[in-house]
């Protein structure tokens, strides 16, 4: 069974909002089937009932309210592997209709106090304590050192059990980078 990830976890229409947009992801390396069913199918239109997500990409479904009668629904998407079918995964989504008076006003809202009001109560010196252990920074630097040292996947070196992409070597540079400022700063 594999995990399906769609976005609303659950859909609300009112009267002013009759049509939602619902985005189905596929983080996996090979295609997804979709199928979208619902507890009461001539109640709403959708853009797409069933069809494919390609690999590593994400497919938005237009979903739009044909009837006001409903209270609460559910859909049912299911989605399956394109080539053999062995793994396939559901996801339930909630769907309701509310009245008008369900959705806050705007007066409603009220300010957040500002964390620099408060702040601004502190004394300030001009220094700036950067508190980290220089030995963790070391040793984190050493394991980026190494990482780097490993040959990447298009080498034709075998004689390390390990290979590491191009792509995690840039962001252990980045991470190498960050740790050796720590160390100048901490140095001073």
């Amino acid at each position: 069974m594999i995990p399906v990830f769609v976005f609303p976890n659950a859909l609300r229409f009112s009267r002013r909002m009759r049509a939602i947009s619902i985005s189905l992801y596929n983080p996996y390396d090979f295609a997804l089937r979709f199928q979208i069913l619902a507890t009461n199918p001539t109640s709403f239109s959708l853009s797409s009932s069933e069809g494919v997500v390609r690999a590593r990409h994400c497919l938005d479904i237009a979903v739009r309210l044909t009837r006001d009668t409903i209270t609460t629904e559910k859909f049912l998407i299911t989605v399956r592997e394109t080539e053999g079918a062995r793994r396939h995964g559901q996801r339930q989504l909630d769907v309701t209709f509310g009245a008008e008076d369900d959705v806050p006003d705007d007066d409603a809202f009220a300010p957040l106090p500002s964390v620099a009001a408060s702040l601004s109560d502190v004394p300030f010196n001009g220094t700036v304590n950067h508190s980290s252990n220089p030995m963790l920074s070391a040793i984190a630097a050493i394991v980026c050192l190494v990482l780097l040292m490993l040959p990447t996947e298009t080498s034709t070196d075998s004689r390390w059990p390990v290979i590491i992409g191009e792509t995690h070597k840039l962001v252990v540079a980045y991470v190498l980078g960050i740790l050796t400022v720590l160390l100048v700063r901490n140095g001073q």
